[in-house]
């Protein structure tokens, strides 16, 4: 006899016999994990909430000290006048003042168990957001460029004294022009004299004229033995038109000293004479001794001169124009003349133009070819091309070598380093073509990070702010 409802009955019991062997099996396994982690939320819960009260606690006793403090300051100035006084006001001097009851954080404790997605999602917005607003802002970064320029100028800080010139040996000529006053010991002749000058005393030579001309050729033809041993740039020196003319063989710039300090320069004459020109200069032994040449306000002479002693010191207190012929670079070893690791300022690879009939100025770049190194970029400099900067006066620091580039393009290598926030170059300096920027997050993180970085902060945001506001 069968019993079909029994059957089923135990076919529903054993049913039920499988599901809860499951799920003891389960629990069993996951139930120590899951009241683990209430334990570790709970506790989270409750040191967020003590520390965010402590600190609430702190910024309110702050601000009742400053608050306290001002109020005192004030009733203190206003009784050192005669018939004002008072007496300041009680004030709290806690927060446990202006609340005096027993703090509870349980009320706490239960916004935050109630709010801890919503909370931590705020956090993750705000986190996403200030990536982002970082990646804009720019931040000073360390840039590096190597150059060919024609010509180039810039100033020395106003804390220290630098080496421009070191060593120039078999100069044939060389030549200052501006105003000075030098003193000269040896013999001195020329066509106009009737005798050689012999003195014994030195003779003192006054160029009293800015176009005053003061020039030292050797005689020799073989190999010269003029040397320029030696160039000081004073603080805050202006070097202008510093330039290699590749046509003349000569290297030319202008220096103007703003604080007064002469410039020093170290000349070895060697032991041939040399030959002497002097162009609007004033000197009682050897201006000419004829009433008609005498009363002439512009002397131009010509001598031949042998010196006693094979130094010469010159100190330039004025704007001076200095040109040096060069010896020839085959056999010369021209790329230590320059000293370099020059601490500038206000340098610019630029040339003022000025026509006669035309007031304005037109402003051409002197810059031949070059590049500039910007981080993990680079960006090439073609001719005539401005090297434009945020703050040109400042942004560039040091530089680093200054060479002679006798080959196409000829003109002067010049390695610089500075800072800035971007480079860009062009040919007009008010429309660049190209540009570089810096951002806050591109010196600390590698660029491909930054990528997926700002993606992911980008979608995170577009998936928070409408599950917070809506």
């Amino acid at each position: 006899m069968k019993f079909p409802q029994l059957h089923s009955l135990a076919h529903r019991l054993n049913s039920y016999r499988k599901d809860c062997l499951r799920f003891i099996r389960h629990n069993r396994l996951n139930a120590p994990i899951y009241r683990f982690l209430k334990r570790l939320r709970l506790s989270f819960l409750h040191l967020f909430s003590r520390v965010a009260q402590a600190g609430i606690k702190r910024l309110g006793n702050l601000l009742i000290g400053v608050i306290q403090s001002v109020i005192k300051g004030y009733y203190w100035i206003r009784g050192l006048k005669p018939g004002y006084g008072g007496v300041p006001p009680s004030l709290p001097q806690s927060v446990d003042d202006l609340y005096p009851f027993e703090s509870n954080s349980t009320a706490f404790r239960s916004f935050l168990r109630q709010h801890l997605h919503h909370i931590m999602a705020l956090l993750l917005l705000l986190g996403s957001v200030s990536f982002i607003l970082l990646f804009l802002v720019p931040v000073p970064v360390t840039f590096e460029a190597n150059i060919i320029s024609r010509n180039l100028s810039f100033r020395t800080p106003i804390d220290r004294d630098q080496r421009l010139l070191n060593s120039m040996r078999s100069l044939p000529r060389l030549e200052f022009e501006g105003e000075q006053t030098i003193r000269l010991l040896g013999e001195f002749d020329s066509e106009n004299m009737a005798e050689p000058l012999d003195e014994i005393n030195p003779i003192d030579i006054d160029f009293p004229y800015p176009d005053s001309k003061l020039i030292l050729e050797d005689t020799d033809s073989s190999e010269s033995s003029l040397e320029l041993r030696s160039l000081r740039l004073p603080p805050q020196t202006q070097v202008d038109e510093f330039a290699y003319d590749p046509q003349r063989h000569q290297l030319s710039f202008r220096l103007t000293p703003t604080d007064g300090k002469p410039i020093p320069v170290e000349l070895s004459l060697g032991a041939t004479p040399l030959q002497l020109n002097l162009e609007g200069f004033e000197s009682p032994q050897l201006s000419p001794q004829d009433p008609e040449t005498a009363a002439s306000t512009y002397n131009i002479q010509e001598f031949t001169w042998s010196p006693y002693i094979t130094e010469l010191n010159l100190e330039f207190k004025g704007e001076t124009k200095i040109y040096i012929d060069l010896p020839d670079l085959e056999t010369t070893d021209y790329q230590e003349w320059f000293w370099g690791q020059l601490q500038v300022e206000d340098v610019k690879f630029t040339q003022v133009v000025k026509a006669e009939d035309v007031s304005d100025e037109l402003r051409r770049s002197t810059i031949l070819e070059g590049q500039v190194n910007f981080l993990t970029d680079s960006l090439p400099l073609e001719s005539e091309q401005f090297l434009i900067l945020p703050q040109p006066e400042t942004a560039i620091k040091r530089l680093h070598r200054i060479e002679l580039h006798p080959d196409s393009p000829a003109g002067l290598r010049v390695r610089l380093q500075g800072r800035a926030t971007k480079v860009a170059v062009g040919l007009d300096p008010n429309f660049p073509v190209r540009r570089l920027r810096s951002n806050f997050w591109e010196r600390r993180l590698s660029r491909e990070l930054i990528t997926i970085l700002l993606t992911a902060c980008s979608v995170m945001i577009g998936y928070l702010i409408p599950w917070l506001f809506t």
